[in-house]
Formats: C-alpha cells, structure tokens, sequence
C-alpha cells in the first residue's frame, strides 16, 4: 500500500516505500529491486533517509539517478544505483505536499503535479534538473 515504482533502463524496476500491515500511520523508507533476468525481487543495502511521510512519488533522471519525493515534506532523496546509495543533498521541493505525481520531461527536467498539503490545494512544481 502506497508504495512508487520505476522503471529502469534494464528492464528492472525499484519498489520505494510502502505501509506494511496495511496500517496507515506506519511507513517504510524500504526499496526494493526487481531484477528482470532472474525475475526476482531483493531488499536494496540502502534505504531512503525518512519514511514518516510516507506517499512517495519518484522519477528516473537523466543522470541515471531516481529522485525520491517524501510525503507530506520538502525532501528529495537521490538513489544512485550503480553506487548503492542514498542522498539528501538534492535541494528540498518549494512545497511539502503528500500523493503526486512525478514525472520527468523531454528537456530533462521533472514536473511533480497533484497532491494535498494542509491546505487542500492542487499543486504543480516544476524543478529544472541540471
């Protein structure tokens, strides 16, 4: 239950998140990885910096890096595959906003739409990702 998948260039994907026993208050910063040869799914050796947000939305850049959006907070995780590690030194999102969507665009760039905040608001960001 709101868990984000990505696709990957390789034909796998990653699994981020999740809210185990289906209990709404409980969410984890878990990723798994589906591995399309052996048609596997394994438990990441990282995991994202903060789960209490939950309702993650995520993006494959360019960079071949996913961008991890938290729930309901201003933070970007950055998953680098190839090295097996997480950051938050991305810059933080303008707005705290919990269940939208990311999506990456032709030049590069990521859109993160919908989504509710405290205030009930629709939202739409744009980040230019260099």
């Amino acid at each position: 239950m709101w868990t984000t998948a990505v696709a990957l260039p390789d034909g796998g994907a990653i699994v981020l998140g999740g809210c185990p026993m289906c209990n709404p208050i409980s969410f984890t910063a878990d990723v798994d990885v589906f591995n399309p040869v052996a048609n596997t799914f394994s438990r990441a050796p990282y995991s994202l910096h903060a789960a209490a947000g939950g309702l993650y939305a995520a993006v494959l850049v360019r960079d071949g890096t996913v961008l991890s959006f938290l729930g309901n907070t201003q933070v970007v995780d950055q998953i680098d595959l190839a090295r097996e590690t997480v950051s938050s030194s991305f810059a933080p999102t303008p707005t705290a906003v919990g269940e939208r969507s990311a999506v990456r665009l032709m030049d590069g760039s990521v859109l993160l739409a919908g989504g509710m905040s405290s205030e009930c608001s629709d939202f739409i960001e744009y980040l230019s990702i260099d």
